[in-house]
This record gives structure tokens, sequence and C-alpha cells, in this order.
């Protein structure tokens, strides 16, 4: 960009580049800020967004202030607007005008304005619309100029952007023939011809008689020799056709530092002499003190002169006149490749588009290697021409195994694998790493071969040449500079304003300094995440080591206070930052509460980590009450985590770790803690002793600190445990008190849990008033708990809705919880008694609507929910749940009754778990032997008999201790009674289902909806 005169230099980034062009060519007004929020930061949250335009703003008013110009005068900036307000021509706008001109003069200096894609390598959407908009112009624009005079540099300039314009084409083969250029020719028609066979087409007669005139007088040049290269054959190509080509070329190769562009051109320099064409080299080196630097060495080598005498011969006129000099002196056409060019400054800078110019037009090919922090300002000397652009990028892992696996054969590949992780495809650093290896002797060579001695290689010491290349990158721009990168390497997401505040740097500087890392290639913005970010982990790695222990350890401290004062919630890298500096005690507390936001989302192995590093930390001091007070609930954390990922058995173990280390610092809180959590623990394995036990003796403490909230939650485990051993009275009892607690507490989710909760007993022993009641109560609470506890309370008044038979209410109310539970996609874990989550709660509804399937006649449904819960990694983690899914099988089966269903009920049968507890709500008074008897039955096994008897026995003892739907689990004894031919016991088990029924009935009272009892009296019990 050029503002009277003066060219301004670019600033560091794309995004800061974009947004300077969107600023001038919206300059006709001033734009709102939360605009540009929108346009360029649209995913960002808008803290770091607007992090992120100050940053970005800074940089344009330092490359303003850089070029000369007053920040002031171009840009007026408001509390909420931003204006660009110096007088700007834009050449975009130029080009459009030029496309309806008629004017050869017009349309070639509008061709001449337009130097590439307009924000090249920028996808955001309002750069690409005007990318193509500005592109639809040029390409019109070289249209007219070929359509009206036939221009061959226009028509040169067409074709590069669409290779299938028959025209051009047609104009560049009548340039090359006035030339005498037979074969340039030839080869113009021969691209026409391969680019319109991709479309299926081909050129018009006119085109295809000139081309078979061209072939008969052409001679086909002989075939080129390939030299084999691993890795940047694309720009290879490039350079080698245009030493094959008969005219000059101008291409500039960018790149990071040690990117290989050096080696590029060693490679092409073979390339240029397999040509037959002469090489010269230019190399530039850094603060070189000649007034022409590399330039003077070239005379010299051409001339055979000594350079001195002609900078005197020329009075003060050398710099004008030597571009000019040097080209006559090249003998026969060249290859001339400068190295380094983003070093070349004044004079030395000044001469290099001159030379390049002139050598090009020439007939010379100049290929022109920079660093990537010098590409726009190199880019910027050659506004007239436009030179191709190659940008090298890091190498592929094909590519790279490729090179190894020529080099050293196959036994290395998997070593090379490592390497490209570690190195990211970055050459030098890939190959540095291998010759370390080697160094190392973890590859050695044996009779001629290459082995792997040892490894990994994530283990390979950084080589010293790459650690002092990487060191001299972030030293390059001073110690400030240095120090901003070496913070941000111990802090990623630190904001300019936090290591202006750690760094005690006033926050201008520290903007500079993001500036010149962000130039150099060393940062850069990423789409999403922390706002600044390493190119490469290895560069963060060296620059974390340049700071000694010493300062290390109090920035690490000064880090922890400023996240520690910080209203947002910053408890993970608050930890990291304490056991970094040694605050161990504050690094377990924080790494406790990391680990415990992790939970709420059940994110339970970023949980598990976070506690494995609180631990790690406190186990490293002495031995106290409060270290093992913060100890015992980091155990806590680690069960709770266990439980989520379903790893009931290492809850306990973790559980009965926190009780030992609370008794052991003698801390009241953290002992109830870890009680609760074991007694949870317990339950989960279904070790219900254990878990009573436990969960009286977390009462007891809880009752005696006055913390309702656990005593709720051990109330509730009690009650469920009571229901388990059909203990009726301690399980209502339980669950009564636990319930009005809740209520006092006036907690929404608590009052639903222990509503769902209690709703679930009172259903085991029909007590179906105070279930409605509690239905009804509960609602309100669960809606206002949350999405989870609202989805979970329908299902519990499934239940009740299922056992007072009203199956359309059941059908409404799961098809409630399943839309809630689709409807999220966020991970919680909110309901720590029930051990409620998603999955569960997915898992229970459709358990619950294939049972119901099963009663009302539809045993296809029932069929086919079985086998779709069978492979839920529930199924595995349960045998109660288990169990469930294969009584749902094998009644469906035998309901079904097809060829061989009731073989495969039996063998399904033999796989249910014996259970010694009271059935649960959710296993519907069936238990082995009644399955096992069923199916036995239908297959007319040789131990039916007995199999008949043990059922009875076991139906007898359901039905004294929790009657649930003992009138159903008569009913299946009475017909495989009646399909074994044993027809007293089928007599008198139909009887005991009759008088079941009747009494499930009569409980139900208006609220019944079986066909025996007539109609339900909605006023009990509605469904909103």
């Amino acid at each position: 960009m050029w503002l009277g005169g003066t060219l301004v230099p670019p600033p560091a980034t794309a995004k800061m580049r974009a947004l300077l062009a969107y600023l001038a060519m919206h300059r006709s007004a001033a734009v709102s800020r939360e605009g540009l929020l929108e346009v360029f930061w649209p995913e960002v949250d808008e803290e770091r967004a607007r992090a992120s335009l100050k940053t970005a703003t800074w940089s344009i008013r330092r490359a303003l202030r850089v070029a000369g110009c007053d920040p002031e005068a171009v840009l007026q900036t408001e509390r909420s607007t931003l204006r660009w307000i110096a007088p700007i021509d834009v050449d975009t706008e130029s080009i459009a005008r030029a496309t309806s001109s008629n004017d050869i003069a017009e349309l070639r200096a509008a061709i001449d304005l337009y130097h590439g894609e307009f924000l090249p390598g920028d996808y955001d959407e309002w750069p690409v619309a005007e990318r193509e908009r500005a592109g639809t112009s040029y390409e019109v624009v070289l249209g007219r100029c070929v359509a009206l005079a036939k221009d061959p540099a226009a028509a040169e300039l067409l074709v590069a952007r669409n290779p299938y314009d028959e025209a051009a084409y047609d104009a560049l083969v009548d340039a090359a023939i006035a030339m005498g250029r037979p074969l340039a020719a030839l080869r113009w028609v021969e691209r026409c011809e391969a680019a319109l066979l991709e479309l299926g087409a081909r050129p018009s007669d006119a085109f295809a008689m000139r081309a078979a005139e061209l072939r008969r007088s052409a001679r086909t040049p002989a075939s080129e020799l390939r030299i084999a290269f691993a890795g940047r054959q694309a720009e290879r190509d490039t350079l080698q056709a245009a030493f094959a080509s008969d005219a000059g070329a101008l291409i500039l190769i960018s790149g990071d530092a040690g990117i290989g562009k050096t080696t590029l051109l060693e490679r092409c320099a073979g390339d240029a002499l397999e040509a037959g064409l002469g090489v010269v080299r230019v190399r530039s080196v850094d603060n070189d003190p000649r007034t022409y630097g590399p330039w003077g060495d070239l005379f010299e080598a051409l001339s055979g002169e000594r350079f001195a005498e002609f900078v005197t011969s020329a009075s003060g006129e050398g710099g004008a006149t030597l571009a000019a000099v040097l080209q006559p002196m090249l003998r026969g056409r060249s290859a001339i490749f400068v190295d380094d060019a983003h070093l070349l400054g004044g004079e030395a800078l000044r001469l290099l588009p001159a030379f390049a110019g002139v050598a090009a037009a020439a007939g010379h090919i100049v290929a022109i290697a920079l660093r990537d922090e010098g590409r726009q300002r190199i880019r910027a000397l050659f506004e007239g021409s436009t030179p191709t652009e190659l940008r090298l990028r890091a190498l592929g892992r094909d590519e790279l195994l490729f090179a190894v696996r020529r080099s050293a054969g196959e036994a290395l590949e998997p070593l090379a694998e490592e390497l490209y992780e570690r190195s990211a495809g970055h050459p030098l650093f890939f190959f540095g790493l291998l010759d370390m290896c080697t160094r190392e002797g973890r590859v050695v060579n044996e009779n001629g071969a290459w082995k792997i001695a040892r490894g990994p290689a994530a283990h390979v010491a950084l080589p010293e040449n790459i650690r002092s290349f990487i060191e001299t990158r972030l030293r390059a721009r001073g110690t400030a500079t240095c120090d901003v990168a070496c913070a941000l390497a111990l802090e990623p997401e630190a904001t300019p304003s936090d290591l202006a505040g750690v760094l005690a740097f006033e926050e201008p500087l520290v903007l500079d300094a993001i500036d010149d890392l962000l130039g150099l290639g060393i940062l850069r913005e990423p789409p999403s995440g922390p706002q600044f970010e390493f190119t490469h982990d290895l560069v963060r790695e060296v620059a974390a080591g340049l700071i000694h222990a010493g300062r290390r350890v109090r920035l690490h401290a000064a880090f922890a206070r400023r996240l520690e004062a910080s209203a947002r919630s910053e408890s993970l890298r608050c930890a990291r930052h304490e056991a970094a500096s040694g605050q161990l005690a504050a690094a377990g507390r924080d790494f406790l509460r990391a680990a415990e936001e992790a939970l709420e989302v059940n994110a339970w192995s970023d949980a598990l980590e976070r506690c494995e590093s609180g631990l790690a930390c406190l186990r490293r001091m002495k031995h106290s009450a409060p270290r093992d007070a913060v100890i015992a609930r980091l155990h806590v954390a680690v069960a709770r985590a266990h439980v989520c990922a379903g790893d009931d058995a290492a809850a306990v173990a973790d559980a009965q770790e926190a009780v030992a280390y609370a008794r052991r610092g003698n801390d009241g809180q953290a002992l109830l803690a870890g009680l609760a959590a074991a007694s949870t623990a317990y339950v989960k394995c279904h070790r219900m002793i254990e878990a009573l036990d436990t969960a009286e003796e977390a009462a007891a403490l809880a009752r005696a600190s006055g913390n309702t909230e656990v005593l709720v939650e051990m109330l509730l485990t009690i009650g469920s445990v009571h229901c388990h051993r059909a203990a009726r009275d301690a399980a209502l009892g339980a669950g009564r008190e636990a319930y009005a607690l809740a209520v006092a507490l006036e907690r929404s989710e608590t009052i639903a849990e222990a509503a769902g909760e209690l709703l679930r007993t009172e259903i085991v022993w029909w007590n179906f008033a105070e279930a409605a009641r509690l239905a009804e109560a509960g609602a309100s609470a669960a809606a206002r708990a949350g999405w989870l506890a609202d989805a979970s309370f329908h299902i519990s008044r499934a239940l009740l809705a299922y056992y007072l038979e009203r199956f359309d209410d059941l059908d409404r109310l799961l098809e409630r919880a399943s839309d809630t539970l689709a409807q999220r996609t966020e991970r919680r874990w909110h309901l720590p008694h029930a051990g409620l989550d998603r999955l569960k709660a997915r898992f229970f509804a459709d358990y619950i609507a294939g049972v119901a399937a099963c009663v009302r006649g539809d045993a296809d449904g029932a069929l086919a929910t079985a086998v779709r819960l069978s492979p839920s990694p529930l199924y595995a983690s349960s045998y109660m749940i288990r169990n469930n899914v294969l009584h749902l099988h094998v009644r469906a089966l035998l309901d079904r009754n097809a060829r061989g269903d009731a073989r495969k009920a039996l063998a399904l049968a033999r796989e249910i778990v014996a259970d010694e507890l009271a059935p649960g709500v959710l296993d519907f008074s069936t238990s082995k032997a009644l399955a096992y008897a069923c199916a036995a039955a239908r297959c007319a096994t040789n131990d039916v008999a007995a199999a008949l008897a043990a059922a009875e026995a076991d139906v007898n003892r359901a039905a004294q201790a929790t009657p649930l739907e003992c009138d159903r689990a008569y009913a299946y004894l009475a017909a495989a009674a009646d399909d074994a031919g044993d027809a007293e016991l089928a007599s008198r088990a139909s009887q005991a289902a009759d008088v079941a029924r009747t009494a499930r009935g009569v409980a139900a009272g208006s609220m019944w909806g079986g066909q025996s009892h007539g109609g339900a009296a909605k006023a009990h019990f509605t469904v909103r």
C-alpha cells in the first residue's frame, strides 16, 4: 500500500492486512467495531474478539508510523467506530471500471494494476467475495485486451487464470510464430488441447488445422531426464518448465525459516545445468556492511574487475547503472538464484527489482528465495510485474517417509513416523532430529543395513544447531520480544494484558512484541482457542527453556496470582502454574476445583487426569491434617469420575481411600464426602450391606453437622438399600424423610430427585395414591431443575402410568422424555445419587417402552427394543441392567413364538444372573427361575417340573416381599404350567393372578386404567 508516495509496510498477519484493506475499501462511511467483530471474528467469544481487534488496530497504526505517516490522518478511531479518512486509489476499483473500456492503453494500465489475488490465503467470507469480484474483473479486462489487440502478454496472463480460453491460445500461437519460435507455438497448441480434453472438449476446426501444420514443421523436443527428489516436486516442476521455456521468468520462493528454500535452489541449480543454462548464485548475509551487499561480489565474478573501481568510475551513480551493467555480463541464458533476499537492505535491496527485471526481460530465469517475514516487503518492490510465487510449506508424511525409505530402507519407517509427529513435517527439524538419532545411537548401521537400536523418538534431544537456530529467531527482535515469547510458552492462553501484568511491561511494548512475533512467523492467530499460538511445538519448547529456573518459578507464580484474581473460571491453569512454582498445597486445591468443574459436564477422563495431578503435588508434601483432607476430597472426585466411567470397582477403591485419608486428617467434612461417595459406589457394585452401613454413618455425621443436602442424599441411599432388601417400613420411612428435608431446602434439583426416588418406592408396595401425589408435586421442581432432571422425572411418572395400566399416558410421558434427551447435546452429571446421565435415562425410557409393548401384545416391537438395547455400553456395565434386557428378550421371544424362538429364549434365560435381593422397581417382578421355567415349559425340557416348582416358590416370595407386578408374574407361571401340562399348578397360579390383579386395581382406585376395573379418573393423575 502506498500513501502519498510512501510505501506502508504490511501488518504482521493476514487478518491484520485484511482489516487494513477492509477499512480502506469501506472508506465512504465509519465502520462500527461491532460490525468488524462480526466480519473478522464471528466464531470467537466477545472478549477475545475485542482483544484481537485491539491488537490488529495497533499493528496497522504501527505500520503507518513506521512509514512516516500520521495514523490520526489516516485512521479515525472513535469509541465504537473506525473510519479511513486518507485519500487513496484502490486498484481493484480501477480494474472494475476498465471492464467496459475499448481503450487498449486503459486496458493495459488496468492489467498492470493487478498484482495477484486479493488478500491471498484469507478464506473468510468477505475477502473471498472481494477476491472473486476482483478476479472476474481482471479476467474480463484480459479478455478484452486479447480480443481487441491480440496482446500476447494479456493472453498469457489469461491462460494462467483460465486455461480453457482458445482465443488466448490463438493469440499466443500467433506471437510465437511471429518471433520465429515454432516449438513454443506448438507447446501452446498442446497445452490448449490438453486443457480442453479435461472438459471432454476439443479445439475448433480452424485451431486444429493450425496444430496439424505446426506438428508437420516442428521438431518434438527430446524427453527430459528427471532426477528423483523427495518433496517439492510441484515447485521444482515450475522451475523446470521455466528452464525449458525460451522466455524469461521471475519467481519468488517464500517460506518459514528452515523450510527448505536453499535446498530447493541447490536442486534446481542442477536442473538448470541439465537444461543447458548457466547458473549464477547470489547469497545475502545478515547485517551486510557493504553498500551494495552481494551485488558487488556478482559484479566481480562476472566481469573479473574490482567492484570498488566501478563504483568510483560511476561518479556516485553506481546503484543506478549497476543493474543495467550486470545483465549483459551474463554468458548465455542463465538461471539466477538469489537466496535470503529478505536480508537485503538499502541500495542492495533497491537493486534487486532493477536487476531481476532487466534479467527476466532478457530471457533469464530469476528465482528469489526469502523468508515469510520479508515476503510482503519484497513483493511490493515488483508492483509493475507479476512474478510467479511459490510458498513452501511443511513436507507431507509420505514425502518424508519416501526420503527415509530411499536412503535407509524400510526398517526406519517407524522412527520416521515418530519424527514426523514431533517435527510436524518441518524439514529442518525432521532431518535434524533424524541426525540426532544416529548420534545418540538410536539408529545404527550394521553390515550395510540401517536399523533402530532403541527408542522412542519422543525422547531424542533437540540438536544444538536447531536449538541455536530457534533461539536466534526468538532473539531477532530484541529482549522484550523474546521475553514475551518465553512467557507465552509458559502460559499459551495469556492475553496481551496478562503478559503486560506478569512481565511488568507497558501494554504497547507487549503489543509491539506480539506484532514482531507474528511477523517472524513464530506466533499465529488460530481460528479458535487462545488468541495466539506458536507455529511449532519445538519453538515453544525452546522458548520455555530460555528462561532460567529462578525466573521461571517467579513467572509461574505471577501467572497464578493473576489467574487467581481473574473473574473467569481459571482453576486448571492456576493449578498448573502453582504446581510449577512450588505452591503445592494451593495447586492441590485448584486441581480439585478443576476436577469438580470437569465432573459438572461429565468429562470424567479430564477429571481423573486433574485429580492425579493434584495428588502428585500433595504426595510431595509432608503429612499434615490439611494435606490429608484435600487428598481425601481428591479421592472423592476420582470415585465420582469412576462412577461416570462405569468402573464401579475402581470407584469403591478410591472412595475407601477418601474415607481413610479423611479419618487420618480428622476432617469431618472430608469424611462426610468420602462416606457419601463410598455409599454410592457400594450401591453401584450391589454391595448393599456395606452401602447401608456407610450411608448410615454418613447420615449421622450429616445430622450432627447440619448438612441437610448430604443427609438427603444418604437417606435416599438408605431407602434404596432397604427397598432392595424388601424392608417396606424402613424404605418408606427413609424416602419420606428425605423428601420432606428436600422440600425444606427449597432446591428444585434435590426435590425432584427425592420425589422421584420416593415415587418409585411407593409404587413397589402399591401406594399409588401417594405416588400420584408425588408425581404432581415433583413435576414442577423437575422442570426447574434442568433438562436431565426433567427427563428423569418423566420416566418415573411413566413407571406409575405403567403400573396403573394407563398406556396412553405412558406413551406421552416417554415421548416427552425422549424428546428432551434428543434435543440436548451437552454432557452433564447432575443427578449423583440416582447415577443417572443421558445414556442411562435414554436406556430406561426405551426399556420401559419395550416392557409395555409386551403387555400390550406387541411382541415384535418388544423384541426390536431388546435387540437394540443389547449392544448398549450399559448392558455390560451392570448385571441388573443386563438382567432387565434378558428378561425382556425372553418374554418377547416367547410371546412371538415363531420357529426357533423358544430355544433362543431358553438360551437367554440361562444367561440371567440369579439375584438374592428383592426385585428392584425396574425388574417387573421377574426372576431367573420364572424366566427359565417359562422357556423350559415351551421347550419341554427334562427338568421342567423342577423349574416350575422353583419358579412358584420364587414368585410367592416376591409377592410377599414386594407386590409390584405379582399378578402378571402369576399369569406367566400359569401359562408355563399349562404348556407343561401341570393343570393343578396352572389353576393355582391363575387364581393367584386374579386375586393379585384385583388387589392392584383396588389399590389404584379411580386411577386404574386396566380392563377389569374400567376407566381412570384423570383428576388424580394427569399428564401435563
